[in-house]
């Protein structure tokens, strides 16, 4: 079976680039906007997140601090992913269990390569 893994962007291009990486290896589910994950892990709960910064509604820190809260999902690996990698977004990230900051653009060569390390641990 399948690991299964959840990507989190507004950004449709982005979306699209990073699904079309995985979805040989993987069941990928793309959602554009944070906020719609929360009813998906009632049905299913990944292995891993891509998880976008920068979104309306609620960003990818919002998103990620819920999914700590939760007992039932707050060992989800997650990356995020970020066009401003600043020391305060890694710092900020590191605190909140992160596995990885991505910076826009990235090669989907590194994310594949982040993946296989964080999966395999």
């Amino acid at each position: 079976m399948k690991k299964c893994m959840f990507i989190v962007d507004d950004n449709d291009s982005c979306l699209t680039l990073v699904a079309s990486a995985f979805e040989n290896d993987y069941k990928v589910l793309t959602f554009t906007s944070a906020k719609k994950i929360f009813t998906f892990f009632e049905k299913m709960i990944p292995d891993i997140i891509f998880m976008d910064n920068e979104m309306p509604e609620i960003n990818g820190f919002e998103a990620i601090t819920k999914i700590k809260e939760n007992d039932n999902w707050k060992n989800i690996p997650i990356i995020l992913m970020t066009g401003w990698v600043t020391d305060t977004i890694k710092e900020k990230a590191n605190e909140l269990g992160v596995k990885s900051v991505l910076a826009k653009p990235f090669s989907m060569k590194q994310a594949i390569e982040t993946v296989n390390i964080i999966l395999n641990q």
